[in-house]
């Protein structure tokens, strides 16, 4: 707004200032037909118009000076609008800065939404997949197929199972019955994320009685079909019925012996 007033002004000072310059020629046009004329006319003639020259000598001096002033406001007048003009460009520059500012941050919220949605649906769709894996190893595994009815995986990965009549019973299922599923859930971990490693178990059935202990050792030596399962097992573990179940099917077999002065412990195969 300040440049449009300015650029006004100026072009109101210009019409002033040719208004000027039309009327000082004017008066010298004049002042030339007065002396060419004068020579013809009488002494008193000739005073008046001299006086009349002198009059016109002091209105030109007057309108000379006032052109210098509307000259000077001119040349402020320029220079305020190249001021304001540079000023407008750094608006306009710093103005387009900021929409550009904003398309990033627009796409990047609209990545990032992506993104979001992206891992909340491979979050949904592996958890999905665990739990489809942990139940079929479960129900392949277990002893007792038609006492549960399913294998649940809830958002947080905490599991539930789920009793044939509906109510939720993995805290009062038997030791060997939690070791299993908690068995089958490392399982469908390995096979969801491919990474097929070896599974260690350190005292796999120190908690397991009776036939539960014989059944957990038959659903380890069916692990140990497809994958290398290292079991560690005190002696009162490794009772008759383990092996059993296990020495037929197990590739090697140590012991763990302490040397004398109760220093170091060796490996003995057996």
């Amino acid at each position: 707004d300040k440049a449009n007033q300015l650029r006004t002004h100026s072009r109101l000072i210009s019409f002033t200032f040719q208004d000027v310059e039309s009327e000082i020629e004017g008066m010298e046009q004049r002042l030339a037909q007065i002396d060419r004329k004068v020579s013809g006319y009488e002494k008193d003639k000739v005073k008046e118009w001299y006086r009349r020259r002198r009059e016109f000598e002091r209105i030109r001096t007057q309108a000379d000076q006032q052109l210098g002033v509307l000259h000077r406001q001119e040349q402020t007048a320029k220079e305020k609008i190249d001021d304001l003009t540079e000023q407008l460009d750094r608006e306009l520059r710093k103005e387009q800065r900021a929409q550009d500012i904003r398309r990033q941050r627009d796409f990047c919220s609209k990545a990032l939404g992506v993104v979001k949605t992206t891992k909340r649906n491979i979050m949904q769709e592996t958890r999905e997949k665990v739990e489809a894996k942990t139940q079929d190893r479960f129900f392949d595994l277990a002893w007792k197929r038609e006492t549960f009815e399913t294998v649940s995986i809830g958002s947080d990965y905490q599991i539930s199972l789920i009793h044939s009549m509906g109510f939720e019973c993995l805290g009062s299922i038997s030791a060997g019955e939690r070791e299993l599923l908690a068995l089958s859930f490392t399982l469908a971990l390995h096979d969801v994320s491919g990474f097929n490693s070896p599974i260690l178990i350190d005292t796999p059935v120190a908690r397991i009685s009776g036939d539960h202990r014989t059944n957990f050792g038959e659903a380890l030596a069916e692990v140990s079909r497809n994958k290398q399962a290292i079991l560690l097992l005190t002696p009162a573990e490794y009772s008759k019925e383990i092996a059993q179940t296990l020495d037929g099917r197990a590739s090697t077999r140590f012991e763990i012996k302490m040397s004398a002065d109760e220093c170091v412990s060796v490996l003995e195969e057996l």
